[in-house]
């Protein structure tokens, strides 16, 4: 906006867009080199610039982004992940609200348990697919305490 003497007037909203994008600038030229990370120093140049781009949302209205001297900053869509304390809990809740849905929203891991197999007999084991590793003769080799050890030890035992 003009006025008469021909200066143009700055609205306070327009000096703070202003300062906030040269904040961003500022930032972005400083640390462009270390804005991917890294060490602790990059990682530290990249939240301070994170942090410019937080306190400044409104600049980023339309457009969302834009590049800084190689670095792109903004805001993008994201669809976020989801996440929970209780596995068990939430696998109980499906199968209670969606139980028709259940199969396809839950996960069902059946494992083999070994020691109930060993109880089968080697003919039952191989129908199921299953052979016992390194059954039969396997080789030995193990120091035997000899009548020095022995010795040693007894004496130990009684000074413990």
């Amino acid at each position: 906006m003009n006025t008469a003497s021909g200066v143009r007037e700055v609205d306070p909203f327009s000096i703070s867009v202003y300062k906030s994008v040269g904040q961003i600038v500022r930032t972005a030229k400083c640390h462009y080199p270390a804005v991917f990370p890294g060490d602790q120093q990059n990682a530290a140049r990249r939240a301070d610039l994170h942090n410019a781009v937080l306190r400044s949302p409104t600049l980023f209205a339309k457009p969302r982004t834009f590049t800084i001297h190689g670095t792109k900053v903004g805001f993008v869509s994201s669809e976020g992940r989801i996440e929970w304390n209780d596995e068990n809990r939430v696998v109980n809740l499906v199968k209670k609200y969606f139980p028709r849905r259940f199969d396809e929203l839950v996960t069902t891991t059946f494992t083999p348990k070994k020691e109930a197999l060993r109880g089968l007999k080697p003919g039952e084991l191989a129908r199921l697919g299953c052979q016992i590793e390194g059954a039969g003769d396997v080789v030995l080799i193990k120091r035997v305490s000899g009548h020095v050890e022995k010795l040693a030890s007894q004496i130990m035992g009684q000074f413990i």
